[in-house]
């Protein structure tokens, strides 16, 4: 058996019953006991790493190629794609509606329980992570935003303390 290597174009211009008989070939080599004459290691991972690239495209193509428009479909997505290279069309400011996503979600947060803030999670990340005392004044907030009695809070046990910040439970 005669083999010659391939490059990605020889395996773009091969229609898949030949691509999938290159591929049984290209395996049978990688499994055999000894290699013919010429043919390197190298060699067959080269073709292998090339048959991965080349099913991979294959696969995008195909995924592609089941969607199916109708030709009024394809006459009206051609006709929008001509009058907006002609610059017809309003021009749409995303960023103010950007700005005002960000004003509402920095609403809601300050508005929220005092636990849900940057800062809080800031200095909880900080307490955990490089033992770090938590600010009194962040605890007390949070001890008086729980006995508020604020459903959504998540409540830890009463008496939990930390053996390595004995302020943290006091």
């Amino acid at each position: 058996m005669t083999f010659s290597a391939m490059d990605a174009a020889g395996y773009r211009a091969l229609n898949d019953e030949a691509f999938q008989k290159r591929f049984a070939e290209v395996k049978d080599l990688m499994n055999a006991d000894t290699l013919p004459e010429g043919v390197t290691d190298e060699m067959l991972f080269a073709e292998a790493d090339l048959i991965k690239a080349e099913n991979e495209r294959r696969s995008k193509v195909n995924a592609f190629s089941s969607i199916k428009l109708t030709k009024a479909e394809i006459e009206e997505r051609n006709a929008k794609a001509t009058s907006v290279l002609a610059g017809e069309g309003n021009v749409v400011d995303s960023s103010a509606k950007v700005e005002q996503k960000r004003e509402r979600g920095f609403k809601a947060v300050s508005e929220a329980r005092f636990e849900e803030s940057v800062d809080y999670r800031r200095a909880l990340a900080d307490h955990w992570l490089h033992r770090k005392a938590m600010p009194a004044e962040m605890v007390a907030r949070v001890r008086q935003e729980r006995a508020a009695g604020d459903p959504v809070a998540v409540s830890f046990a009463d008496g939990y303390t930390n053996a390595t910040d004995p302020t943290w439970g006091s």
